[in-house]
């Protein structure tokens, strides 16, 4: 599975499904199958951006429809009330939200120049869309857990220089509660609702190679070029979304120390698939909420991460919205 703990009454799937139709030209048409059916393939995935891309929940979440949940139900009222009784994995990358967010050409080129397109107001502006049952107080909350602690005042210091690093702690902060907000709180949610012995990780590793993971080829391109950019992805992506998935594949261009991260990954998996149990090294996620760090220089266990952060989005509704340079949806 993946994603996190939203879903969907059955009337805000039909009304999605209804806004796909329409836009794609098939609304009102005797057979709708047959004339979605009848589209290119591609333009159906590059149209469902406008619909299924505003809101993630449309895309995968599971429905209350008396099949997947009860009917108004949701998944995330059944995590907080402890009710799961399988045995759980379940945990999220460090870095989980980053490809969704840095897979623009004019994010990618002020990050290039070093001044993030994200600012403190773009932040604000985008938190009420993603967290649209919250006060403006409870927002100002969330914010604060995510930015840096001020330092002193320096009456010297140049505003360009302080801009620019107002502008990486907004996007810091964004990347971060993003995360939180959409896979990694919702780990700890899955993690508490279970009844039974669960398991949780937090894959921290950043590839050497995340371009060559992600399957993007540079042969051709000079050497110096190719360097540059996979700096810049290292620094963008860090343990991005599906590097677990690249490690323990063993996807193109890993070092020897992403393969035995891998290997490490599929005796774990592989002993839980056998017995309900990862390999003895990985302790169960108790009251502490305790997780294993899986990386390159070895795996440890850790207690209880941010739980500030996600005691106060526990109490909220994040809904996915990517960010845009007009703060609309995208």
């Amino acid at each position: 599975m993946s994603g996190n703990d939203d879903s969907l009454s059955l009337s805000e799937s039909f009304a999605a499904g209804e806004e796909m139709v329409a836009l794609v030209g098939c609304g009102g048409t005797q057979v709708v199958l047959d004339c979605l059916r009848n589209l290119p393939a591609l333009d159906l995935v590059n149209l469902q951006t406008a619909v299924y891309n505003q809101s993630m929940r449309a895309l995968q979440a599971p429905v209350a429809d008396g099949f997947e949940l009860a009917v108004g139900s949701t998944l995330k009222q059944r995590w907080l009330a402890g009710k799961i009784r399988h045995r759980l994995l379940v945990g999220h990358n460090v870095n989980d939200i980053s490809l969704f967010l840095v897979l623009t050409l004019p994010e990618l080129l002020a990050s290039i120049k070093g001044d993030p397109v994200i600012s403190m107001d773009g932040v604000r502006s985008a938190m009420r869309r993603l967290l649209p049952s919250a006060t403006a107080s409870q927002r100002e909350a969330l914010l604060h857990l995510y930015l840096p602690r001020p330092e002193s005042d320096n009456t010297e210091s140049n505003s360009t220089e302080s801009n620019s690093t107002t502008r990486r702690a907004a996007r810091r902060a964004f990347f971060d509660m993003s995360t939180d907000g959409y896979f990694g709180c919702a780990a700890k949610r899955a993690a508490r609702g279970s009844v039974s012995k669960n398991f949780r990780y937090v894959f921290a590793a950043v590839l050497q190679h995340p371009l060559a993971a992600l399957g993007v080829e540079l042969a051709g391109f000079p050497r110096a070029l190719r360097m540059a950019a996979e700096r810049l992805a290292k620094h963008e992506f860090g343990a991005f979304h599906g590097a677990n998935q690249a490690v323990f594949w063993r996807s193109n261009g890993l070092s020897s120390r992403e393969v035995s991260l891998g290997d490490r990954m599929l005796e774990h998996w592989s002993s839980f698939e056998r017995s309900g149990e990862p390999l003895e090294a990985w302790r169960p996620s108790g009251w502490e909420e305790e997780a294993l760090v899986l990386g390159t220089e070895g795996d440890v266990m850790t207690r209880e991460l941010h739980p500030l952060r996600c005691r106060l989005l526990d109490q909220l509704d994040f809904v996915w919205n990517p960010p845009t340079l007009n703060h609309g949806p995208s």
